[in-house]
C-alpha cells in the first residue's frame, strides 16, 4: 500500500506481515507525507511501515517482530502493548511512545534523532535499544535492562 498524499487507516485489524508468502516478500506500507493509524490490532512482523511526515499510530496492540515503523519526521505512537523483539520503531525527529507495556527485547530498537520520549508502565528491555541523538525521558513503573539492555542520550538522561 503506498500513498503519495497523507495516509489514515482508521481499521479493526491490520496484517502486515505477508505471512505464507516467501520470505523475501515483506509487507509495506508507505506514505511520502503523513500517516495516522487508528486501530485494534497491527501485524507488522517483518514488515514495513514507513511515513515521511508525521506518524500518528493510536492502537491496542503491535506485534512488530523483525519489522520497522518508521517516521521521517515525528512520531506520536500510542500503543497498549508493542511487542517488537528485534524490531525498530524509530523516528528522524521526536519520538513520544506511550502504553502499557513495551517488549523490546532481542535487539529490539526505540530510537529518534531528537527527544525520546516513553510513558510505558512495563518495559523489558533486555537486550534492547532505547535511544536518542538529544536526550531520552522515560517514566514507568518497571524497566529491565539486563543482558545488555541499553538506554542512551546524546546529551541528556
Amino acid at each position: 500500500m503506498r500513498a503519495e498524499k497523507g495516509l489514515q487507516l482508521f481499521v479493526d485489524a491490520l496484517d502486515n506481515s505477508q505471512t505464507g508468502l516467501s520470505t523475501t516478500q515483506k509487507g509495506l506500507i508507505n506514505s511520502n507525507a503523513g500517516l495516522e493509524l487508528v486501530g485494534t490490532r497491527l501485524d507488522n512482523q517483518n514488515g514495513l511501515l514507513n511515513a515521511a511526515g508525521l506518524m500518528q499510530l493510536q492502537v491496542d496492540s503491535v506485534a512488530n517482530g523483525s519489522g520497522r515503523i518508521a517516521s521521517q519526521a515525528d512520531m506520536v505512537a500510542n500503543i497498549g502493548s508493542l511487542t517488537q523483539q528485534g524490531g525498530e520503531l524509530v523516528a528522524q525527529g521526536n519520538l513520544t511512545l506511550t502504553g502499557t507495556t513495551l517488549d523490546n527485547r532481542s535487539g529490539g530498537l526505540v530510537g529518534s534523532t531528537k527527544a525520546l520520549k516513553i510513558d510505558v508502565a512495563d518495559i523489558d528491555n533486555k537486550a534492547g535499544e532505547l535511544s536518542s541523538q538529544i536526550g531520552v525521558d522515560i517514566i514507568g513503573q518497571t524497566l529491565d535492562n539486563s543482558n545488555g539492555g541499553k538506554v542512551l542520550a546524546g546529551t541528556a538522561l
